[in-house]
């Protein structure tokens, strides 16, 4: 296996309007699509082949294509509210240890 590459995926094909269907359901986001001619190199179709991963790796996927969005739509949002509660920690952590810090930063942006 060693140098080798494997596609993973649910297995089956998912054109771009499922896609943006689906972010639609999990984001609650009215996402419109926009559709423009197809530029040079674009790949009309495609679909991971899978086939690699199940016979080298017992590959056989856990999750539909839209559970697995979710989860991964689920990660993403819950990182970025961690990484904005470390930064909001870190700038209360700053500001306790130099009060006069924040003043002075909001007088240069005045000035």
């Amino acid at each position: 296996m060693a140098g080798k590459v494997c596609n993973v995926g649910c297995g089956v094909r998912i054109s771009l309007n499922e896609v943006l269907a689906a972010l639609r359901k999990i984001s609650g986001k009215a996402l419109q699509a926009k559709y423009e001619p197809p530029r040079e190199g674009d790949i009309r179709d495609s679909q991971a082949d899978i086939s690699r991963a199940r016979k080298f790796l017992g590959y056989e996927p856990q999750v539909g294509f839209e559970q697995g969005l979710q989860i991964t739509f689920d990660w993403y949002r819950n990182s970025q509210a961690k990484a904005a509660a470390k930064e909001a920690a870190t700038q209360e952590a700053a500001e306790a240890r130099d009060p006069g810090a924040k003043e002075s930063a909001a007088k240069d942006v005045i000035s």
